[in-house]
């Protein structure tokens, strides 16, 4: 697929082991790319990001299914079944789990899905266009209204999650279906070691500056590991996979809400404009 650029960058970040796996490939259903953070044990985190990464990219690129959404799920699925059988069957990786983050984009639309605390961001300039919301348990709090967002992300227990790959047999994947996109939209796929480790607004600041994906993702990176090294170390493993789009997607972008106010209130000036006009003749 010739209508986007790529860059992917991963770090250890001030822990010992880098447990974050990554991937991307051109397929028939389009571009695809992966991101997965592991946990569990010496060995077991880097073992279950590497394997799901392996058996999305696979089972995507050899799929005979027809749909995005499903394409995704279903390799999804069959990666949450590779990782918990290799727990199960070798005792120094038992308990292991990855999170997931994947992103198919095809001439259409892009296609998200996710499980757990990794996240996907589609950024237009500096806005927000789309996020995926974290499978945790304080996310839970931020949706019911309980907290805020940045309440959630300095949380102490912002890192326990509820949905993971390879830790039961049977997985719910979170699909996000048909999202447009226009020529200069960018997505991140990054681990929580990015996500959690600033302020949203920042984030979205850095990555919608007007500089090219490499040299973006690169400070991108540097920068959360400056902030990490400031604060003492021993922060997570980070990784950013950022895609710029070069084309418009044929599926419409819909306006967005700010646009729709604007619109109406010009809609509602108008109206008053013109009903005074009529008043005004009709006086006379």
């Amino acid at each position: 697929m010739d209508n986007l650029t790529i860059s992917i960058l991963s770090r250890a970040g001030g822990r010992a082991e880098n447990q974050d796996s990554f991937g991307s490939c051109p397929t028939e259903h389009g571009y695809l790319v992966v991101v997965c953070d592991g946990m569990g044990g010496a060995k077991g985190g880097s073992a279950a990001s590497k394997l799901a990464v392996e058996t999305i990219l696979d089972k995507v690129s050899n799929t005979t299914l027809d749909d995005a959404g499903e394409i995704l799920a279903d390799a999804i699925i069959k990666a949450n079944s590779a990782v918990y059988q290799a727990g199960r069957t070798y005792p120094e990786l038992q308990g292991m789990g990855t999170t997931v983050v994947a992103l198919l984009v095809d001439d259409d639309k892009a296609t998200a899905a996710h499980v757990g605390d990794s996240r996907i961001y589609q950024v237009r300039g500096t806005d927000k266009v789309f996020r995926t919301f974290d499978h945790s348990m304080v996310f839970e709090l931020v949706r019911r209204g309980r907290i805020s967002e940045e309440q959630a992300r300095l949380s102490a227990e912002s890192n326990v999650i509820l949905r993971a790959l390879g830790t039961k047999p049977d997985v719910e994947v979170e699909i996000n279906t048909d999202l447009p996109y226009l020529k200069g939209d960018r997505f991140l796929l990054c681990s929580d070691g990015i996500c959690g480790a600033a302020p949203e607004k920042d984030i979205l600041k850095l990555i919608g500056k007007d500089r090219s994906v490499e040299k973006t993702a690169e400070i991108l990176v540097e920068t959360i590991d400056n902030l990490g090294i400031e604060k003492g170390g021993g922060h997570d493993n980070l990784t950013a996979a950022l895609i710029e789009l070069n084309t418009n997607s044929k599926i419409p972008p819909q306006m967005n809400k700010k646009n729709k106010i604007i619109i109406g209130i010009l809609a509602i000036l108008l109206i008053i404009s013109i009903g005074l006009n009529i008043w005004g003749l009709v006086m006379h």
